[in-house]
């Protein structure tokens, strides 16, 4: 299994569709993570790929602050997690650990 970035698709690059998961790139480069700044990242090595991408679409979903993350089968071996955007969808207050060592993301 592949994990695309959304935020790579040079489609969209900027476009306000992908602006909460730019956030996760930024975070992922402020800190060290380096599976979060990857465009694509080959899951294929996990003994469950698709439990390492839900785990990365919920760490995503923290790092954002998204109120949820929605997965959706897109074929073959793909899945596509959405993290929805909206003031009317209620979501957990947000709390966020700091990375270890000095980090510091740029805001948005």
């Amino acid at each position: 299994m592949v994990l695309d970035g959304g935020w790579a698709n040079p489609g969209l690059r900027g476009a306000e569709v992908v602006a909460r998961i730019a956030a996760i790139e930024r975070y992922g480069r402020a800190c060290g993570i380096a599976e979060l700044t990857q465009e694509v990242l080959d899951l294929s090595g996990f003994a469950d790929s698709r439990r390492a991408a839900e785990l990365l679409a919920f760490t995503g979903r923290g790092v954002a602050e998204a109120p949820g993350c929605i997965g959706v089968p897109a074929g073959g071996d793909t899945q596509v997690s959405f993290l929805p955007d909206d003031a009317q969808v209620p979501g957990p207050e947000p709390t966020r650990s700091p990375c270890p060592g000095p980090c510091s993301p740029e805001p948005g």
